[in-house]
């Protein structure tokens, strides 16, 4: 009635902006005082722990996607 529409999707149109989803995180230690992520002297200064983090991420998206995208609109 009005010429809108109301939809959920993360970008109809081109000429409008989106509405994109992300995830945001970190890996800290126990008392929250340490990143885990980095290492001076590894390659990329990436911790063992942040290697295998991104690698399980990687392994698991498709998985993943069910519970942060799990309409065809998403």
């Amino acid at each position: 009635l009005n010429g809108r529409s109301l939809t959920f999707m993360a970008k109809y149109s081109m000429d409008d902006v989106g509405s994109s989803c992300h995830v945001h995180s970190s890996l800290w230690n126990a008392a929250g005082t340490e990143s885990l992520t980095w290492n001076a002297d590894a390659p990329d200064h990436m911790s063992d722990v942040y290697r295998h983090y991104v690698g399980g991420l990687i392994a698991t998206g498709r998985e993943l996607a069910w519970c942060y995208a799990p309409y065809v609109n998403s």
